[in-house]
C-alpha cells in the first residue's frame, strides 16, 4: 500500500491542502503521470469509519478495478455528534487528516492486463507452480473454453459475490456458473471446480510464502503463541495446499524459489540459510503432527457415520486448540480413513479464527485485585504530545 499523509489544524490556520487538492493530485498523477483516460476513471464518494474517527472518502475506479482510496478524516465519535455513519454519530474534531491508499500490486495488475492479480505480481511462481503440477492437463478437459476469459470473468464476479461465514459452497458454485453462462461462457460446476480448486491453491502458495518469507526473514520463529502462530499456520497452509496439489516439492524449495524470484533480502534479519532451515524443520514438524493427528482425527470421529458430510462443529473446534489440526487438516485426514464426503463449512472456517481472537480478548479483560487508583487516558488529551510520565504498577 502506498500512501501519502496530511494533518492540518485549521483552527490554528494550519491547512496544507485538503479535500479538492488531494483528488486532483491523484487524477493528475493518472492521467498526465501514467497516461490512463480521465474516461476509464470514476469517482466514488463513500465515507470511511473506524477506530473512533470518520470521514468523507472517494474510492478511485479505473475501468472497474479500485486503484486507490482517499481519506478525509475530519470527525471523531460523538454521542451528541451532528453526522451518522454506519449507525454511530460523529462531531467535528480540531485536526484534518489526509489518509490515502494506492494499491502498489494492484497498480501491477492494472497494467499488466493478466486475468487475476497473481499472474501480474507472481508470474514466475504461478507459471512454475502450474508445470510442476500439470494443471494444463486439467484445463485440456475443459475442451473449447476460453480459460483466460473465465478466469478475467471469475475475478469480477469475485468482487461482487457476497461471500462470508455461514455462506453454502455449492449454492456458491451453482451461482458462479449460472453467471458464467449468462456470460457467454458455459460451464458447469465440476469443470468450475476442476479449474478454480487447483488454481486456488496456486495462487494462494506465492502470496503465503510472501508472507510467509518475509515474517521469517524479520527473525521471527514459528510456534504455538502470537506472531510464531501466524507464521507455523501459513506454513503448515502451504504444506497442505501442495500436498493436494501433488507437488513433490519440499517447503524449503518453495523458500528458496520464493526468496529468488519474489524478495529483495537485504533488509532482512534472519539469512538465507536460517529461513531455508526453519522452513524444512517446520515441514518435519508439520507430517509428524500429521501421523500423530490420524489416531486423534479416527478417535474424535469413531461415532460419525463414514458418510458424513460433516463433523460437529465443537469436535473440530477441539482438535484445532488440543492438536494444532486446522478444521481443514481434519477433514484431509478424515477423507483417507473413510470420511471421504467430509467437507469443512464456511462457517467453520471463518468462525475459528473469531472464537480464537474471542477467546484472547476475554483473557486480556480479567481485571487485576489490585487498587490502582484514578486512570486516565493522557493520548487523548492532546494529540500534540510526543512525551508522557505514568506510574507502572
Amino acid at each position: 500500500m502506498m500512501a501519502h499523509h496530511c494533518f492540518n489544524r485549521p483552527d490554528d490556520g494550519d491547512v496544507k491542502y485538503w479535500v479538492e487538492e488531494c483528488i486532483r493530485f491523484c487524477d493528475d498523477l493518472f492521467t498526465q503521470r501514467l497516461g490512463i483516460d480521465p474516461m476509464q476513471i470514476t469517482y466514488v464518494e463513500n465515507p470511511w469509519s473506524g477506530g473512533g474517527n470518520a470521514g468523507p472518502a472517494v474510492e478511485v475506479i479505473v475501468g472497474g478495478l479500485e486503484l486507490a482510496t482517499l481519506v478525509f478524516m475530519n470527525l471523531e465519535e460523538r454521542e451528541d455528534g451532528d453526522v451518522e455513519i454506519k449507525g454511530i454519530r460523529y462531531g467535528e474534531m480540531p485536526l484534518q487528516i489526509i489518509d490515502t491508499g494506492y494499491g502498489l500490486e494492484r497498480f501491477c495488475w492494472a497494467a499488466a492486463g493478466t486475468p487475476t492479480i497473481y499472474e501480474a505480481i507472481y508470474p514466475e511462481s504461478v507459471e512454475w507452480l502450474q508445470n510442476e503440477s500439470d494443471f494444463q492437463s486439467r484445463l485440456a478437459q475443459l475442451g473449447d473454453v476460453d480459460i483466460d476469459a473465465l478466469l478475467s470473468e471469475l475475478s469480477r464476479l469475485a468482487g461482487i459475490l457476497n461471500i462470508d461465514v455461514g455462506t453454502d459452497v455449492e449454492s456458491l458454485y451453482n451461482r458462479l456458473s449460472e453467471r458464467l453462462k449468462d456470460r457467454g461462457i458455459e460451464v458447469s460446476v465440476d469443470q468450475l471446480k476442476l479449474v478454480t480448486e487447483p488454481l486456488s491453491s496456486i495462487y494462494a502458495i506465492p502470496d503465503h510464502m510472501h508472507a510467509l518469507c518475509n515474517m521469517l526473514g524479520d527473525a521471527l520463529v514459528p510456534s504455538n503463541a502470537k506472531a510464531g502462530y501466524l507464521a507455523r499456520m501459513l506454513a503448515r497452509r502451504v504444506c497442505r495446499m501442495k500436498d493436494d496439489l501433488g507437488l513433490n516439492i519440499s517447503l524449503a524449495e518453495l523458500g528458496s524459489h520464493h526468496m529468488d524470484v519474489n524478495l529483495d533480502m537485504r533488509g532482512f534479519s534472519q539469512t538465507r540459510e536460517g529461513i531455508l532451515t526453519i522452513l524444512d524443520l517446520e515441514e518435519q514438524r508439520f507430517h509428524e503432527m500429521l501421523r500423530k493427528g490420524e489416531a486423534a482425527v479416527n478417535t474424535a470421529l469413531a461415532k460419525l457415520p463414514k458418510d458424513a458430510k460433516e463433523a460437529p462443529d465443537e469436535t473440530l473446534f477441539r482438535l484445532a486448540e488440543e492438536r494444532g489440526l486446522q478444521p481443514d487438516m481434519v477433514a484431509s485426514i478424515a477423507q483417507r480413513l473413510g470420511w471421504e464426503n467430509l467437507t469443512i463449512p464456511c462457517r467453520i472456517r471463518g468462525g475459528y479464527g473469531r472464537a480464537k481472537r474471542t477467546t484472547n480478548q476475554g483473557c486480556s479483560q480479567i481485571q487485576s485485585e489490585v487498587e490502582v487508583g484514578e486512570r486516565r487516558l493522557a493520548r487523548y488529551d492532546s494529540q500534540l504530545l510526543c512525551r508522557y510520565g505514568s506510574n507502572s504498577i
